[in-house]
């Protein structure tokens, strides 16, 4: 099967399983999720976000954690990522602004952030603005003219338009992706979805080749809380709708 006859299907079942899902043209994945993520911290709903991405460590605040696939045992928090980091969660994105990202944005060449913290050891533990960064850097080219003063100097272009683009808590969204994400947040899933649909579905298209039929309950048990979950909520807000 090629890879967007699996990604189709792959919707199909993600429905009837209760996840939720949003996709709008034109509109990065990053951008779905971050405004996903404010909307529902504005409404004190708890966040793990799964993703090895390191463009959502902005994103982590008292209710929103991140979970890498790749340490499953260790998830990032507002509390241990000082720790973790080497500097603090309020510096994340000023650092970020100096690096090109995954996105291949370019950054300030030869400024890292491993450099920054080198150089400009109080933003391990101070919130740091570009421009706290500029006095510092005349300051310190007082003592030793060094390159990298001389590029942060130089880098407010740069540094102002990435600061733009890679704000997450500012995402780009137009008036269907607002929409689609107060749906994600908000909206109440139909009443007409089960798992056994899915099983069904899977069964079918002929992947039961690839799970033995005794533990075809077995791999779909894990959204069963999910499932629960949705139809509670939707109990809920039709009780409140009464």
């Amino acid at each position: 099967y090629d890879i967007f006859f699996q990604k189709n299907k792959l919707k199909n079942y993600l429905e009837e399983l209760f996840i939720r899902q949003a996709e709008v043209d034109f509109i990065e994945a990053d951008d779905l999720i971050a405004s996903y993520v404010l909307e529902s911290t504005s409404v004190n709903e708890e966040i793990i976000i799964y993703s090895r991405d390191n463009d959502y460590l902005q994103l982590i605040s008292e209710k929103v954690s991140i979970l890498n696939p790749d340490n499953f045992n260790f998830l990032l928090t507002h509390k241990n990522f000082r720790e973790k980091k080497g500097y603090i969660l309020e510096n994340e994105l000023l650092l970020k602004c100096f690096e090109t990202d995954s996105d291949n944005i370019k950054g300030v060449k030869g400024v890292t952030r491993k450099k920054l913290i080198k150089f400009f050891p109080d933003i391990a533990n101070k919130k740091y603005l570009y421009k706290d960064l500029v006095d510092e850097a005349y300051e310190k080219q007082k003592v030793k003219k060094l390159k990298i003063y001389e590029s942060i100097i130089n880098a407010s272009d740069i540094l102002y338009r990435n600061a733009q683009l890679m704000n997450l808590k500012k995402p780009f969204l137009n008036e269907e992706a607002k929409r689609e994400v107060k749906i994600i947040t908000h909206g109440i899933l139909s009443t007409d979805r089960d798992i056994s649909n899915a099983v069904t579905m899977f069964m079918n298209d002929g992947y039961i080749q690839f799970l033995p039929s005794n533990e075809i309950d077995y791999f779909f048990s894990s959204f069963y809380r999910i499932m629960t979950k949705e139809k509670e909520y939707r109990d809920v807000v039709n009780n409140l709708n009464i």
